[in-house]
């Protein structure tokens, strides 16, 4: 048996959709609410949040409507073209009022901002699982793991193409000293690759003959199904395989909540602290993104020589240590900028400076 790599890869252009949305979300939506609108951290901190809290509810929901829904076109597609579409109209009516807002604040302006950015969470939550699900609803079970790296893969192509672009668009050499940065190209050129990549999608994969084809191979293989008969009709899976699963879904949460604390905030870290804008931070993300890109094929050989449990904590440990390391250069280079100030002003020497070191050039 052998993946159909293309079909895959057509399959995956959902995903990039989603993925090229989330990209410039997380970088642009948190200067925009700091930035234009003025927010604290804490205001703009709990906007950001909110998506997470909403797919708390949307995602499950989504998922089993899709499940029991039966179309001429499928059971996810409805719903991937209804949420990109209602995603691409509301998307750019934020950099709309962005830059009304920064000609003439107003109140009205702020809670109109709000509104359509809740409702562009909800139009994204409506297609996210159904888009995700649509891989193994055409791809037998033994090829999936083979599938989701492409998958992957393709989700990584799509942040790319947005930090590409952010990049090209708004170097630090256009946007420094500015009062207000207009990010509706931004916007433009991100919906014009959701759309150009789902209708791709729609136009290339026949889902229901995709999906009967597929239910047809697997009722040939009934062991590999791990589910099992609970005597009413109904499929349920094993003690063993809910425990295991519960720790899994338990370590993706954990570890996606500290991953996103920190890509939530890296656009406005990397303006404030370092003073680069969202080009730099787009170069930076793109670099990182670029060698995920490069490693998933050799770390899916490793996994497939040590396992995947022991890759992936390999990995989490490699992540945190990653984080604390640049946690420690931080706290460097803001202890080198105070040591600067104090001797600037030695008749005010500022809170938390070293004294030894600032007694020391004072010698």
């Amino acid at each position: 048996m052998k993946l159909n790599s293309k079909r895959t890869i057509l399959v995956g252009l959902a995903f990039l959709s989603i993925c090229a949305f989330w990209q410039m979300y997380d970088s642009i939506v948190p200067l925009i609410l700091t930035k234009t609108f003025h927010m604290n951290e804490t205001f703009s901190g709990a906007i950001m949040a909110a998506d997470n809290i909403l797919a708390l509810f949307l995602l499950p929901f989504f998922g089993s409507v899709s499940d029991k829904s039966h179309t001429k076109i499928g059971k996810r597609m409805p719903f991937i073209l209804f949420g990109t579409g209602c995603a691409i109209i509301l998307m750019n009516i934020l950099p709309l009022l962005d830059n009304s807002y920064a000609a003439q604040p107003s109140g009205f302006k702020t809670a109109s901002f709000v509104i359509v950015l809740g409702l562009l969470l909800v139009a994204m939550g409506t297609y996210r699982a159904p888009a995700v699900a649509l891989m193994p609803d055409v791809t037998p079970k033994p090829l999936r793991s083979r599938a989701n790296a492409i998958i992957n893969l393709m989700g990584a192509v799509g942040g790319i193409l947005y930090l590409g672009v952010a990049a090209v668009l708004y170097p630090n050499s256009k946007t420094a000293g500015l009062d207000h940065v207009n990010y509706q190209p931004l916007f433009i050129v991100v919906s014009a690759i959701m759309f150009v990549a789902v209708a791709v999608l729609f136009l290339t994969i026949r889902e229901p003959k995709l999906t009967a084809e597929n239910q047809a191979l697997e009722k040939q293989h009934p062991e590999w199904n791990l589910a099992q008969d609970d005597g009413s009709g109904h499929e349920t899976l094993p003690k063993p395989v809910k425990k295991s699963l519960g720790f899994l879904l338990a370590s993706i949460a954990l570890w996606f909540i500290g991953y996103n604390g920190v890509t939530t905030w890296f656009s406005t870290y990397v303006d404030v602290v370092m003073g680069q804008g969202l080009g730099g931070a787009s170069t930076c993300l793109l670099i990182a993104t670029a060698g995920a890109i490069v490693s998933y094929i050799p770390i899916g050989q490793i996994a497939s020589k040590i396992g995947r449990k022991r890759t992936i904590q390999c990995g989490i440990i490699l992540l945190a240590v990653c984080f604390r390391q640049r946690l420690c250069a931080h706290n460097d280079v803001l202890l080198n900028q105070r040591h600067h100030v104090c001797c600037l002003r030695p008749r005010r020497p500022c809170m938390g400076c070293d004294q030894r070191q600032l007694a020391s050039h004072g010698r």
